[in-house]
């Protein structure tokens, strides 16, 4: 679901509101981070034995709230015109669009980009699709389409260009380890806090992201993207460096380990790669 809706709403939605609701798409789903951390912190409060149950099993509930709106859902256009479905695709362009002739140049735009031509006639909506080479698109020559598209693609200087720039963007961002913060912010916050404040501040650290979030779609109409991702890329480093930075002072202004007894004296550190030296490394 993280990768097709997305998806989905840039496909179906109007060029002029495409940007803002898929925006707004990664807006909700920091927002559902946090309320599912408050909602963490109440089972927790509630029972410590259950608690972790019901933190697993609510969280079919939106799943399957979604699963049920999708079903009343068309195809997006673009994979209709893919799939040879053209008609279809024109269908669901003018139940989305305000005017048959914006379904019509959108739909000619959709299949420019696939590889196919199509023949409006003037005074209705008959479309005929062929594709380039063997005058049908059908599911055999699908592949070798795609295949060809995106040599073609590659081929491009300007189009491989943005294609690695927006590609190494995304593997930059993983490779970050911003979202390791995130998905291990209770484990973080638990050496130094109790289990219940532990998963409260993993709430709120969700919060935090939400906040930069909102403060990004306002900034980026104003300032640029370009600005907006080195600024936000420089920030995201100085904050790595400085939570890297407190492991590693929280680990040597512990203690030194004088005598090891049963799990620390027989394996390597736990939170730091070598020989147990410091009462931080045997931290659990």
């Amino acid at each position: 679901a993280s990768l097709t809706t997305p998806m989905y709403i840039a496909e179906v939605a109007t060029p002029s509101k495409r940007g803002t609701l898929v925006t707004v798409n990664a807006l909700l789903v920091c927002v559902g981070q946090f309320t599912a951390g408050m909602i963490d912190g109440l089972f927790d409060e509630v029972s410590k034995v259950w608690g972790w149950r019901f933190m697993l099993g609510l969280a079919s509930i939106p799943s399957i709230a979604m699963f049920v709106g999708f079903l009343r859902l068309p195809e997006s256009p673009r994979w209709l015109v893919a799939s040879g479905k053209s008609g279809e695709a024109l269908d669901v362009l003018r139940s989305f669009r305000d005017s048959d002739r914006a379904a019509n140049e959108e739909l000619a735009e959709i299949l420019d980009n696939v590889g196919v031509t199509d023949e409006l006639s003037s005074g209705s909506a008959h479309l005929s699709v062929t594709s380039v080479d063997s005058g049908g698109l059908s599911n055999q020559s699908s592949g070798e389409n795609l295949f060809r598209r995106v040599s073609q693609m590659l081929a491009d200087f300007a189009t491989r260009r943005a294609l690695i720039l927006g590609c190494g963007m995304m593997i930059l961002q993983q490779l970050s380890g911003i979202n390791t913060v995130m998905y291990y912010a209770a484990s973080i916050y638990d050496r130094e806090f109790d289990e219940i404040t532990s998963i409260w501040l993993s709430g709120f650290t969700s919060l935090a992201q939400v906040l930069g979030l909102v403060l990004s779609i306002f900034m980026v109409e104003r300032v640029g993207r370009r600005t907006l991702v080195l600024s936000s890329l420089i920030l995201v480093t100085a904050s790595l460096f400085g939570l890297g930075t407190s492991f590693f002072l929280a680990r040597v202004s512990s203690s030194r380990v004088a005598m090891a007894q049963g799990v620390c004296g027989s394996q390597e550190a736990v939170a730091w790669s070598g020989i147990t030296r410091y009462c931080f490394d045997c931290v659990q």
